[in-house]
């Protein structure tokens, strides 16, 4: 607990003096958490409250640390970041039913979507970006999300129009990282899903990592360019069929020297077979993390 200083020395406490204490940038890369997200959890939600340098500069202790964990076990939990604040004085306050949070959500952007209006939808997804670390979002919202929306464009006449639309919409979302360091190669298989493949386009860029988008090309074409992409990770969008042909051809990219993993909604079907599985998101949000932090210190 803090102490007032009153203008006298005798009540200073070494524990906050800057060497002590840990900067924005270093509390970011401890948690995973980016430094826009914890600006505006303390800013909107009042779930932070680091110490500021002279020049203003956030100074955070270990209990702030140890405060972001609690903060991420809630979001893990489904609990959207509005509700939180409680949860930190009083666990026991915990209502498990907070999928309807989320759901509403889904309602706004689909609301969004069924309009064509652009820049709402582009606003909501700032918002939420801001808010939620990339692994949160894509284990509760964009899950959801992307579950909902097949059906939901099944269901209406202009249903391939607003498709098309809303790949374009998020397509302009995608900040691809051109800077040298980890590089990965995407493949997407025959009948893979497009919405899986901008999501996990989208991680890679939440994690900073330069990419080469290999679409569907053939695979004999792939492996013709992999001793020149030479990509310390390779990662393929499985699709829902698994043909002995299709499995060994993967497993020889395998063998180019970078390990391969199966990743998107339909990796579970495929049999291990010399090629890792990333079954879930994540799974897939920890190895892309780990690539980034070889990056930074190759």
């Amino acid at each position: 607990m803090g102490c007032k200083l009153m203008g006298t020395q005798s009540l200073a406490k070494p524990a906050l003096t800057p060497a002590a204490m840990l900067s924005i940038g270093e509390v970011s890369k401890i948690t995973g958490v980016n430094t826009v997200t914890l600006r505006a959890w303390q800013r909107r939600f009042g779930l932070l409250n680091p110490m500021r340098t002279p020049k203003g500069h956030r100074l955070y202790r270990e209990s702030d640390v140890e405060l972001i964990r609690q903060i991420l076990h809630w979001l893990d939990a489904g609990v959207s970041i509005s509700k939180i604040k409680p949860l930190l004085a009083s666990p026991a306050a915990f209502a498990p039913a907070t999928s309807h949070e989320w759901q509403h959500q889904c309602g706004l952007l689909l609301q969004a979507v069924a309009q064509l209006n652009g820049p709402q939808l582009q606003q909501l997804l700032d918002e939420y970006q801001a808010l939620y670390p990339a692994a949160v979002l894509q284990q509760q919202l964009f899950a959801l999300w992307f579950h909902q929306l097949p059906s939901w464009l099944s269901e209406r006449e202009d249903g391939d129009g607003l498709r098309d639309w809303l790949l374009q919409q998020l397509h302009w979302r995608l900040k691809p990282c051109f800077r040298q360091g980890a590089k990965v190669a995407l493949l997407a298989l025959a009948d893979s899903d497009p919405w899986d493949h901008w999501r996990v386009c989208w991680l890679l860029c939440q994690h900073g990592l330069s990419y080469v988008d290999l679409g569907q090309l053939p695979l004999p074409q792939v492996k013709l360019l992999a001793g020149r992409l030479a990509p310390t990770t390779w990662l393929a969008l499985a699709g829902p069929k698994a043909s002995a042909p299709l499995t060994d051809a993967i497993a020889g990219l395998a063998k180019c020297g970078s390990p391969l993993y199966l990743v998107g909604q339909f990796a579970p079907l495929w049999p291990d077979n010399q090629v890792h599985q990333a079954q879930d998101w994540a799974q897939l949000s920890e190895l892309l993390a780990t690539e980034a932090n070889k990056g930074r210190h190759e």
